[in-house]
């Protein structure tokens, strides 16, 4: 089922249950190997509570899975840009931001939730309305993450939700040239994305900070 409104779409039942469990489980996987080796220390700026990385294959895998859902539920052709996978776990916390020119198509998708405690995002309109969502397990909501400012209302009360977030560029769009994220291959570490791509972050980072 698909629910629409002027400026996010929400894809139920999108990735099915059985491919949400094996992603989740993965994903474990990587953050134990990953705290296990670098001692726990590595961690996103403004993210220690939550375990996050940057297009891991199985991440990449799924914004191929349900790149023809998404196309036809924005009506267009898109390119993978890159993709981001997130543990949130008690205390965690997103703060208002706007994502990079490389989301102009941005899917969040519910991998695992808490039992207990439901946690929202919340986008605001360009007239400063707010629209809140809740998403199921195997849920996707789409909306141009480069462009409206979205957030989590509040610290996270449970114990842990993961989260997949895949972005995309309109293929015939002013950001086609972003395909990939600016790397050579999918599947790559930023590292390999293109110097004005990884400019760019510093500079949407630097906007923040000086906001802050």
């Amino acid at each position: 089922m698909i629910v629409k409104n002027d400026f996010a779409v929400v894809i139920k039942n999108a990735v099915s249950i059985e491919l949400c469990k094996f992603l989740s489980t993965e994903f474990r996987m990587m953050d134990q190997c990953v705290s296990f080796i670098n001692n726990d220390t590595v961690k996103e700026t403004g993210q220690a509570e939550s375990f996050s990385v940057y297009s891991p294959l199985f991440l990449e895998t799924l914004s191929l899975h349900i790149k023809p859902l998404v196309e036809d539920a924005v009506g267009k052709q898109l390119c993978p840009t890159y993709s981001y996978g997130r543990i949130y776990k008690t205390g965690a916390e997103l703060e208002k931001h706007l994502d990079r020119r490389s989301s102009e198509y941005t899917v969040s998708c519910c991998l695992e939730k808490d039992a207990v405690h439901d946690w929202s995002l919340v986008i605001q309109r360009l007239d400063s309305s707010c629209e809140e969502y809740y998403l199921e397990v195997g849920d996707i909501l789409v909306y141009p993450g480069r462009d409206l400012v979205h957030w989590r209302g509040e610290k996270f009360k449970g114990v842990e939700q993961i989260q997949a977030f895949i972005q995309y560029v309109d293929k015939s769009g002013d950001s086609a040239a972003l395909k990939w994220d600016g790397r050579p291959l999918m599947g790559l570490p930023w590292a390999t994305s293109r110097t004005d791509v990884q400019q760019g972050l510093t500079d949407l980072l630097a906007t923040v900070n000086h906001r802050s």
